[in-house]
């Protein structure tokens, strides 16, 4: 499990983000939906993560560029 600092603009603070998940269990996700390879890198999926998506979105993101897109356009 890893987690984020985030800086709470509110109250000048901060706070720890849980991550969803690392990418070894990411590539578990996709495989459990059918995916024999991971459409993303471990890079990609850390910019994604690093970026506020959970893993769903990070799903979804996987699923277009398996479709073909490019992952500089989703983004």
């Amino acid at each position: 499990m890893r987690f984020k600092l985030i800086k709470d603009s509110a109250n000048g603070g901060f706070y720890l983000k849980r991550v969803e998940s690392t990418f070894p269990e990411f590539q578990q996700y996709l495989a459990r939906y059918g995916f024999t390879y991971t459409p993303i890198t471990s890079d990609q999926y850390a910019f994604l993560v690093d970026s506020g998506h959970d893993v769903d979105s990070c799903y979804g993101i996987a699923c277009d560029v398996a479709a073909g897109y490019e992952f500089s356009d989703l983004i």
